[in-house]
């Protein structure tokens, strides 16, 4: 006789299953409440680690900037003081000689004779043991270039051996020196 139920009961039958209904909703719901927000929670733990470690960083990071600018000083004053020191450099008198000595080594010879000439005049205007070093240098280098091995180039050797920087330069050593080169000379 259940179809003849009292049309109250099954009003409350209705509403009943309504209420599970709704009850077994609501409990599910919290449920999927209750799990974002234990994923939520471990999300936000992990932000704040990360955060942690972010402010960390900062205070490294303000350590490398300050190393940072204290190694740009450092630079600017090296950079200063390589060019005061090529200002001096380039105003010396050593430099100067070098450039001249530098541009007489860039000349091309046709000859070894011609070579040897130019030593003998370089040798008259030479001020310095320096001078005649880079003079017979060149020479040397350059009878080399030219003859690809000859007996004078183991003579101007053995002069440069025996040159040293403290040598006197004297009338006698040049004129010793310009008696050698006479003698080289006669050897082309």
């Amino acid at each position: 006789m259940e179809g003849d139920k009292d049309p109250i009961l099954k009003k409350i039958d209705s509403f009943t299953e309504i209420l599970q209904n709704f009850g077994l909703q609501f409990i599910q719901s919290i449920g999927e409440l209750k799990h974002s927000n234990s994923v939520l929670e471990d999300k936000i733990n992990k932000v704040e680690k990360e955060i942690l470690n972010i402010k960390s960083l900062e205070v490294q990071l303000k350590e490398i900037i300050k190393a940072k600018e204290t190694f740009i000083k450092k630079v600017d004053q090296i950079e200063k003081f390589v060019e005061s020191m090529n200002s001096k450099i380039a105003t010396s008198p050593s430099q100067k000689i070098m450039e001249e000595t530098s541009k007489k080594s860039k000349k091309n010879y046709d000859s070894p004779l011609h070579i040897l000439e130019d030593l003998e005049r370089e040798l008259d205007e030479a001020s310095s043991v320096f001078e005649i070093r880079n003079s017979l240098t060149d020479a040397k280098e350059g009878l080399y270039m030219l003859t690809g091995g000859h007996m004078v180039l183991f003579k101007l050797r053995e002069v440069l051996r025996k040159l040293r920087p403290n040598t006197k330069l004297t009338p006698e050593f040049k004129e010793d020196l310009k008696q050698k080169i006479k003698k080289w000379k006669t050897f082309f």
